[in-house]
């Protein structure tokens, strides 16, 4: 998300590599906070190991899109070769997590409009962990 945001707000054209058609969970930084903390405050949650991600799937390129919408820009997207040992489907069981009283933010776009405002204040190009 911080990459596309970057390269659109810099006037660059967005890459994927691969067809665009793979999935991947975004999670808000705030939901992984109010995890851990649920996590270390909870007795029944133990030393156990939980899978924090919010569930939804979005494809690369419905992200791109979006990106691109958001930030006005103008650029097509380039395609590039997939990368060895891509992931073409992102997927996680949060049920445990749920279980602690957790609601994962789908908002997914509300997301990328977070991480683009941050992205065009930000004068180092630092990225927000979303």
């Amino acid at each position: 998300m911080p990459i596309f945001a970057r390269s659109c707000l810099a006037g660059e054209p967005l890459t994927i590599y691969g067809s665009g058609a793979q999935t991947r969970s975004f999670t808000s930084v705030h939901d992984v906070v109010h995890a851990n903390l649920l996590a270390a405050e909870a007795a029944r949650a133990g030393r156990q190991a939980f899978n924090c991600a919010s569930g939804i799937a979005v494809s690369i390129k419905q992200l791109a899109d979006f990106v691109l919408a958001e930030t006005g820009s103008a650029h097509a997207i380039d395609y590039a070769p997939a990368r060895a040992g891509d992931i073409e489907r992102f997927a996680v069981d949060n049920t445990k997590l749920a279980r602690l009283g957790l609601q994962f933010d789908t908002d997914w776009r509300g997301m990328v409009r977070d991480v683009v405002a941050w992205s065009a204040r930000s004068p180092s190009g630092a990225t927000v962990g979303h």
